[in-house]
């Protein structure tokens, strides 16, 4: 009898953690969805641009000797007409995904990945640091380049989100001393947590920099750190071009009604607003211009 029984738990416990994962990989696909297209709406801008154009706002036609040979074709469209983009997010497995497909868009010139930020969320806030520093050194013409890195922001009182370990106590999946092994790197050789800018003040920081309205900020974990860097510059969240967040919820209650969305922790509440609600209330009052997912 004890075998049974135990055997149902754990096909219970791996079919909910399946579920979980559709969940979250439907999520993902859409966000990347959205900012390809934000990034072919960027490059449509310039479809009415050519070289008899007489309009500020087109890039300055190439010259007759042609671009450098020493760019690739894929440097040239970013350099051009590529969506500067901002990652927020909590590695998490999923999130690791999140950060591979955003270096693939990079890669292939359809934004510029300017900056990954972590928050405190599927795990503590150094163990999300590490892991989104781990993810991109498989990827060493993009650290070349200067991307840049934030560690957690913490809420008003100074605390930490609360992390659900749904992906183990690595947040993935036990995999960390593999990934290591692989990218030829060791815990020694990581940038040092403490070093690395706060996430909050880096949002700020980089949406001064850069124009206004040129930066899509991509928002998969909890959005503490969006919360504080408006704390820190009140208004500074309006400065960018979009905020795609990944809160909403879905479903199928098989009733006639058809879909009836739901969170994926309790009735109402997706994971990323449950754990930091405040910060989620904040940020969607600010009016900036948002798409929730």
């Amino acid at each position: 009898l004890p075998f049974p029984i135990k055997s149902v738990r754990m096909a219970a416990r791996v079919t909910c953690r399946a579920r979980m994962i559709i969940w979250w990989a439907t999520c993902l696909f859409v966000i990347s969805t959205r900012t390809a297209s934000i990034a072919a709406a960027a490059s449509g801008d310039l479809d009415r641009c050519d070289e008899n154009t007489h309009d500020r706002t087109c890039p300055e036609p190439a010259t007759k000797s042609g671009p450098s040979s020493s760019s690739s074709p894929s440097e040239e469209v970013a350099a051009t007409t590529a969506a500067k983009v901002i990652l927020d997010c909590d590695p998490g497995v999923d999130d690791l995904l999140a950060i591979w497909w955003m270096i693939g868009g990079h890669q292939r010139g359809l934004l510029e990945l300017i900056a990954i930020t972590t928050v405190a969320g599927n795990v503590d806030a150094r163990l999300v640091h590490r892991n989104a520093v781990i993810s991109t050194y498989f990827f060493p013409a993009l650290r070349s380049k200067g991307l840049t890195f934030g560690r957690s922001g913490t809420r008003d009182d100074g605390s930490e989100n609360e992390s659900d370990l749904f992906y183990g106590d690595d947040g993935l999946g036990g995999l960390t001393e593999h990934l290591l092994q692989a990218s030829n790197l060791s815990e020694a050789l990581l940038p040092e947590y403490k070093s690395t800018a706060s996430s909050p003040q880096l949002l700020v920081d980089l949406l001064l920099k850069h124009d206004m309205h040129s930066i899509t900020i991509v928002a998969i974990g909890p959005l503490t750190n969006l919360a504080q860097a408006e704390k820190i510059r009140p208004g500074i969240l309006s400065r960018a071009r979009e905020i795609v967040i990944m809160g909403g919820g879905f479903g199928f209650d098989g009733t006639e009604d058809g879909y009836n969305a739901r969170g994926n922790m309790n009735a109402l509440a997706e994971f990323n607003f449950w754990s930091d609600a405040e910060s989620a209330a904040a940020v969607m009052q600010t009016g900036a211009r948002s798409s929730l997912r």
